[in-house]
């Protein structure tokens, strides 16, 4: 399956909305990371969402991957964007089992 169109769009999309930066720590961002992973759910919109993506450095893209750091992001797009992270916080707890 080639990567649908709406995905590049959404990720042009991010990368505007966070001014490039990590959403993190600040610093410029490397990659675009899922909050919500996106395991075998390749290209589902319920994580290919702009509410679920941000722009992060590589250093806090590896943290990325753990639990915490999920959390922590979850609630830095409350913060800086006012979305509605509920949906996505069991999601990020069930990663952890």
């Amino acid at each position: 399956m080639s990567r649908p169109q709406w995905t590049r769009q959404l990720e042009r999309d991010v990368i505007e909305r966070d001014d490039k930066s990590c959403i993190n720590c600040g610093r410029p961002a490397a990659d675009i990371h899922h909050i919500v992973a996106r395991r075998g759910k390749k290209y589902s919109k319920k994580v290919w969402r702009i509410e679920n993506m941000c722009c992060i450095c590589r250093d806090c893209h590896v943290d990325g991957q753990t639990v915490w750091m999920r959390v922590q992001l979850l609630q830095r797009m409350q913060v800086l964007y006012g979305y509605d992270m509920d949906w996505a916080k069991d999601e990020v707890v069930m990663e952890e089992a």
